[in-house]
């Protein structure tokens, strides 16, 4: 539902619109963000592909984006997953990378992970 929901958006706004829908608690205070220095990214990236490479689960991080807002930096990622995990399973294997960079990052308030099954 989600993938017909962005090709739509996309197709009403045109190819190059950045779509990311992600179920969370309706936030009344967002915070504006900015793009981070080239550095920032690079040191984040690497961290999270050196995460993945260690998860059995994870797999083909890309578009990756982060963010620097008044509340902290927001990391957003999409990745891959086996077709035979559960939605728990999933859940559980991409919070637990989002715990593990934020505590080596705690300049990090945020991670959307965008897990996608393999096609």
């Amino acid at each position: 539902m989600a993938t017909y929901l962005e090709d739509e958006i996309r197709s009403d706004f045109g190819g190059d619109i950045e779509v990311e829908t992600h179920i969370e608690p309706l936030q009344i205070d967002c915070s504006d963000g900015e793009g981070v220095m080239v550095e920032e990214f690079e040191t984040i990236k690497k961290h999270l592909e050196r995460l993945l490479a260690e998860s059995d689960q994870l797999r083909e991080l890309h578009k990756i984006r982060v963010r620097q807002t008044a509340d902290g930096l927001i990391v957003i990622f999409h990745c891959r997953v086996e077709p035979t995990l559960t939605v728990s399973e999933v859940h559980k294997v991409v919070d637990d990378l989002e715990c593990r960079i934020r505590i080596d990052h705690p300049g990090i308030w945020c991670v959307v992970a965008h897990a996608e099954p393999i096609e």
